[in-house]
C-alpha cells in the first residue's frame, strides 16, 4: 500500500471518531484495527495498541450520570484521535510496511534446509563420481578388446611377415640394381 492511501484511510477514521454520528462502536474499531495491521504489520507496537483499545462497551448511560458517560467517551475519543495522528506522523516519517516476500525455503526449518543443502552437494558429487568410474571402466575395456584384435591381427600377419623377411634375405631373391 502507498503512503499517501494510507493516510487517507488513517484522516478517514479519524474524522469518523470526531463525527457527532460516531457510535463509540466495535465496528470502527474492527475497521481500524484491520487496516493498522495493513499498514503496519501484525507485530507493530500500533496494531498492538489498537487490539487493545476499546470503548469501553459496558458504559451507558443507563449506569453512570451522563455527564460522567461524556467525559469517559470524549476521553476515549481523544485517545484515539492521538492514536490516529501518531500513525499518520510515523507513515509520513517511515513509510509502510512493505509484505514480506515468500520462497518455498521461508516456511522449512533450518535441519531441514541443512539437509537440502547436503543433498545438493553430495547427489551431484557421487553421480560424476559414479558416472566416472563406469565411464572409465568402459574405455577399460573398449582399449583391452581394441588392444586383443589388434594382437589378433598382429598373429595373423606374422607368420607372412616371416615369409617376406626369409624370401629378402635369400639368395633366390632377384637382385634390384641401383642407378646412379
Amino acid at each position: 500500500m502507498k503512503p499517501t492511501k494510507a493516510i487517507k484511510i488513517l484522516i478517514r477514521q479519524r474524522d469518523k471518531v470526531l463525527s457527532r454520528d460516531h457510535q463509540n462502536d466495535y465496528i470502527w474499531i474492527t475497521q481500524t484495527t484491520y487496516y493498522i495491521k495493513e499498514i503496519f504489520g501484525e507485530d507493530s507496537e500500533q496494531h498492538r495498541f489498537i487490539q487493545k483499545f476499546s470503548f469501553n462497551p459496558g458504559l451507558s448511560l443507563s449506569t453512570f450520570p451522563k455527564d460522567q458517560t461524556r467525559s469517559e467517551a470524549d476521553r476515549l475519543k481523544a485517545s484515539a484521535v492521538r492514536f490516529l495522528n501518531t500513525c499518520i506522523e510515523a507513515i509520513k516519517d517511515i513509510g509502510v510496511q512493505k509484505p514480506s516476500k515468500q520462497n518455498f525455503l521461508s516456511g522449512l526449518s533450518d535441519s531441514i534446509i541443512a539437509v537440502i543443502i547436503g543433498l545438493l552437494i553430495t547427489v551431484p558429487g557421487a553421480t560424476g563420481y559414479f558416472l566416472g568410474q563406469y565411464h572409465s571402466d568402459n574405455e577399460k575395456v573398449n582399449l583391452l578388446w581394441e588392444n586383443k584384435e589388434l594382437k589378433d591381427s598382429l598373429l595373423v600377419l606374422k607368420p607372412v611377415a616371416n615369409d617376406i623377411t626369409k624370401d629378402t634375405l635369400s639368395d633366390k631373391a632377384p637382385k634390384v640394381e641401383v642407378r646412379k
